[in-house]
């Protein structure tokens, strides 16, 4: 069964992703959902604007199941494909021309079951970053800081279309999360005419230390730096004169030095 409603619409996802008994929650819920939660044994949920709102229907494993199903069919899986083979060593996929990402915890070490799964919307927002145009645009290397769900990543994105197409920069997006950032896509529209790097190594600092070494970009950009060592690359990276422009979870830059 085929659906079109205002929900597929707003926010670029197919309602046959889920169970039918969720689609009325689904439906009537507000505007700027950033998160849908399917945990077993938990309500079904979704987050907006940094609330939670709860649908009074308990998850199943049976529903996770389908779910999983359906991601399968989008991304061209093979049925047989266990949930390991499904998701990158951080527990997340993209989905087929989308930027949508789903996110699962693995309930033991053979990866066979599933106790929390969350499907984090994607949507592209052009021209958000023109507010900040003159700061993008200037040369200078810069960290996007905020917590989860904040949009750094749809930000980040619109940064790279803007500085790819009216700024015409060399620009390298480096995406290690599965097309979180960029889309499953070879070449995403929604980074302008920016390079995207992903190949088959899931590790920022890898990629990053190969962009600088044999690409020659005037501006590399990459989401959520998360440890020393990729900070330290970054900051090596921007000593030898190439722009570096990445986001980072922390509530001010304090924390993020700190942690």
């Amino acid at each position: 069964m085929k659906t079109n409603n205002e929900f597929e619409l707003k926010n670029q996802i197919d309602l046959n992703i889920f169970p039918e008994k969720y689609w009325n929650f689904l439906q009537s819920a507000p505007n700027g959902l950033t998160d849908i939660i399917s945990d077993p044994g938990n309500e079904f949920s979704v987050k907006y604007n940094g609330k939670t709102l709860y649908s009074g229907i308990i998850v199943n494993e049976m529903d996770v199941e389908y779910i999983l199903s359906k991601v399968k069919n989008i991304n061209n899986l093979p049925d047989d494909i266990d949930y390991g083979g499904m998701f990158n060593s951080a527990g997340r996929t993209g989905l087929n021309g989308h930027l949508h990402r789903i996110s699962v915890i693995f309930s033991n070490k053979k990866k066979d079951g599933i106790s929390n799964l969350t499907l984090r919307i994607g949507l592209p927002i052009i021209g958000c970053s023109s507010m900040l145009e003159d700061i993008f645009s200037s040369d200078k290397s810069i960290v996007i800081i905020g917590g989860p769900g904040t949009r750094k990543t749809t930000l980040l994105r619109d940064v790279a279309r803007n500085l790819s197409t009216t700024h015409q920069k060399s620009v390298i997006v480096i995406d290690v999360s599965d097309g979180e950032l960029t889309g499953r896509e070879t070449q995403s529209k929604v980074v302008g005419r920016a390079r995207i790097f992903k190949g088959e190594v899931h590790d920022l600092s890898i990629l990053l230390d190969r962009a600088i070494a044999g690409h020659s970009p005037g501006t590399i950009i990459a989401d959520e730096v998360v440890n020393p060592k990729e900070v330290r690359i970054a900051g090596h990276i921007a000593k030898r004169g190439v722009q570096v422009i990445v986001t980072a979870h922390a509530d001010n830059f304090e924390d993020f030095v700190n942690n």
